[in-house]
């Protein structure tokens, strides 16, 4: 299973000529499948794609795995470039509006809703977990056993506080154990993963590819020292791949683990 990152916030190692931008967007190639998770904020992804060489032409689904505009801003883009592509997503992204309160300003975060009306048979609706391939399931959290992350509290859904009703993850099953990409894990990467193991029927997880939200602030050190700790106990053989929303404390602090792995814009991983 091959896995490229098309565009993250942090620029490409190797490649100064690859765009990157506060979103995410991430290709995989199944053997049999390959899909799309996420269009970043722009169009960008699909330009990364072309100069990687990445034929997104050839993909059997793309999928979006929340509401925020930093994963749905170059949906616009998808839907025109790529005419012959079904997109699943939450019925939750185009029915509310979705803002941040971080920094103390009000910003509004939504999709763009009048892609419902002009784009209506490509968009998919899931409101419960589904397989769309023999290996391949779309998965909404249905646990809620562990912690969510801490920055969960600057975002709102309408009015009130989001419930993250409206994310999904993917979960890939392999010979060696189900790949699970979770672009935000708004719902918190443990109850995600057991959502995928219950789901799916598969205990073992390979991989977690995506971000884990941990934004910095003072309950950073905390926030880390739970997941680090939650991981060695319920899931210790599994390699983390984390990147985007994943805040730079949090990111310094988790490279001294062996299993986890900062990711960047270009980035493939092969499992």
């Amino acid at each position: 299973m091959r896995i490229a990152i098309l565009i993250d916030n942090c620029p490409s190692i190797d490649n100064p000529c690859l765009k990157c931008e506060h979103g995410l967007s991430v290709y995989a190639d199944c053997g049999d499948v390959s899909f799309l998770c996420d269009m970043g904020l722009t169009s960008g992804y699909r330009e990364n794609a072309l100069l990687m060489g990445v034929d997104l032409q050839s993909v059997d689904f793309a999928v979006v795995s929340h509401g925020h505009n930093d994963h749905t801003g170059g949906l616009e883009d998808f839907l025109h470039s790529y005419a012959n592509v079904p997109v699943y997503l939450s019925g939750d992204v185009m029915a509310h509006r979705y803002y941040s309160t971080r920094h103390g300003v009000k910003r509004d975060i939504s999709t763009q809703q009048s892609l419902v009306t002009d784009f209506n048979s490509r968009l998919l609706t899931i409101n419960e977990s589904r397989r769309v391939s023999e290996n391949i399931a779309i998965v909404k959290c249905e646990c809620n056993y562990y912690s969510v992350p801490q920055g969960n509290r600057f975002l709102m859904k309408d009015d009130g506080r989001d419930d993250f009703s409206h994310e999904l993850s993917i979960a890939v099953k392999t010979d060696a154990g189900l790949v699970i990409i979770s672009s935000c894990s708004h719902c918190g990467v443990m109850n995600i993963i057991e959502s995928c193991r219950q789901f799916t029927k598969e205990d073992r997880v390979v991989a977690f590819i995506g971000g884990l939200h941990f934004v910095d602030g003072d309950w950073t050190d905390d926030e880390v020292a739970q997941f680090v700790d939650d991981i060695e106990h319920y899931t210790p053989e599994t390699k983390f791949y984390v990147g985007h929303c994943t805040g730079d404390k949090a990111k310094r602090l988790l490279s001294h683990h062996p299993n986890i792995t900062n990711f960047s814009t270009a980035q493939e991983i092969t499992i």
